[in-house]
């Protein structure tokens, strides 16, 4: 049975709509965690509030007259400091807020992962069968030569 674009479309918002009901339940527990702070919030806040940056190892790139970290614990990079800062000038700065990045880039890489998935199969189903030798793959030819 094949699902229409409708279909489709519906199971992809319920199954989204599950995950954000799941992944987003009590956001705010049990706390902030020391990495989590340390890899996103702290310099996020203090870029937000201009105070003034103290970076990792002091490996931090000047611009525009103002420091912004590159590095935030040993082999972790800025990314997600970078990432936080509009989300947290939006919503206000608090644990479920600075967690509300993680679960947008979950909701975000589900989407990109359906779409991959469903052009996967769109090409899989496109594939013609072969008239001459009734078979999908011409590689086949390549290694069982008839």
């Amino acid at each position: 049975m094949e699902l229409t674009r409708g279909w489709r479309l519906a199971w992809l918002i319920g199954a989204l709509g599950l995950y954000l009901l799941l992944a987003g339940f009590q956001l705010g527990l049990p706390g902030l965690h020391y990495d989590e702070a340390k890899e996103a919030g702290v310099n996020a806040l203090e870029l937000l509030h201009q105070s003034p940056m103290t970076a990792f190892r002091d490996t931090t790139i000047s611009f525009l007259g103002r420091r912004f970290p590159l590095m935030v614990q040993d082999y972790i990079g800025a990314l997600n400091v970078y990432l936080a800062i509009p989300l947290l000038a939006l919503t206000g700065v608090g644990v479920p807020n600075l967690r509300m990045l993680s679960l947008l880039t979950g909701l975000v890489t589900l989407v990109m992962v359906e779409r991959a998935v469903s052009a996967w199969i769109a090409y899989d189903a496109a594939l013609e069968v072969n008239p001459q030798t009734e078979e999908k793959d011409p590689s086949v030819h390549l290694f069982w030569p008839h």
